[in-house]
């Protein structure tokens, strides 16, 4: 028999599990209250975006220059990118701003920091990937839009700089991102919220 002694302060905070059928007490962590409707939708509305810029990018690099289908792919990965940055720059509003979790009781120290560090990056590079991108439209005169570098040798030589950093840090996001699936999937507890829930206010 396990009786459960539930917290009802701040949302979602894990209940502390106590199972009496044992000689010395086992306390385990039992989730509780379900995430803000808002950050389900805003968790899973940015997933379905950041793998579409994927995607969109990844056909984009195999386009020839000149390119019709290619400059349509250019703008829409720059407006969808625009988008991600704004809806980060919400999230992490909402993240600085809310309530404070402790780690969850029954997962390692190591884990609960190497899922801020994680996110931190993530954050990192949903708002810094958009901006390397507009730099890069801006500028880039191989790239469909304004060409500022054209006929500015230096300015040409920073945009091939900024698009292989932009480059980079797409392949860095799909890591993260694979790494992300891979610890919610290693844990039924973790896999379970993140399909009722989403995105909690703290490291997630």
């Amino acid at each position: 028999m396990v009786r459960a002694e539930v917290s009802r302060g701040r949302p979602w905070r894990p209940a502390i599990g106590v199972a009496m059928n044992e000689s010395r007490p086992r306390f385990v962590a039992i989730a509780t209250d379900p995430y803000p409707r808002r950050l389900v939708v805003l968790h899973w509305l940015m997933a379905v975006l950041l793998v579409g810029m994927l995607i969109i990018g990844s056909i984009m690099a195999g386009r020839p220059l000149g390119d019709e289908l290619r400059s349509t792919l250019v703008l829409t990965h720059l407006a969808v990118g625009l988008v991600v940055f704004a809806l980060a720059a919400w999230r992490l509003v909402i993240r600085l701003r809310g309530p404070k979790v402790r780690a969850p009781t029954g997962h390692a120290a190591w884990r609960w920091r190497l899922a801020g560090m994680v996110h931190g990056i993530f954050y990192g590079l949903m708002l810094g990937l958009p901006v390397l991108g507009l730099a890069v439209w801006l500028i880039d005169p191989f790239v469909p839009g304004p060409g500022l570098g054209q006929g500015r040798l230096w300015l040409t030589e920073a945009a091939g700089r900024l698009h292989r950093l932009h480059y980079l840090g797409g392949w860095l996001l799909l890591v993260l991102m694979v790494l992300h699936i891979a610890a919610a999937l290693s844990s039924r507890a973790s896999l379970s919220r993140m399909m009722r829930v989403s995105f909690a206010r703290g490291p997630g």
